[in-house]
């Protein structure tokens, strides 16, 4: 964290009547150390499917574009609409990869 955010947070806590002086050390050195995470019990971040666009798994799989929209078609490849848009979409990796290892029962 920045000191420049660290003096802010002092600040706003020393400004607050509602917490004591060791209620205010004690959030302070929380803040400077940042939290305390066992790596066996870390959150998991959940990460975005990686998607790929026509063309990119066109040259992958050395099809057409044509293809490939066949391919979603039959449901062969998984497709995933950007930001609730009607025509734009992206095709997920793991399909690809799906489809290409041989086994189709990619999520």
């Amino acid at each position: 964290m920045l000191l420049t955010t660290l003096d802010a947070m002092k600040a706003m806590l020393r400004a607050d009547p509602s917490i004591s002086p060791g209620d205010r050390v004690r959030l302070m050195t929380r803040l400077r150390e940042g939290p305390e995470l066992d790596n066996d019990k870390a959150p998991a971040v959940p990460q975005a499917p990686h998607l790929l666009r026509r063309s990119a798994v066109a040259a992958r799989l050395s099809t057409s574009l044509r293809t490939v929209d066949n391919l979603c078609r039959q449901g062969l490849l998984k497709k995933r609409v950007l930001d609730n848009r009607q025509r734009a979409y992206g095709i997920l990796a793991e399909s690809v990869d799906a489809l290409i290892t041989g086994n189709g029962d990619a999520q």
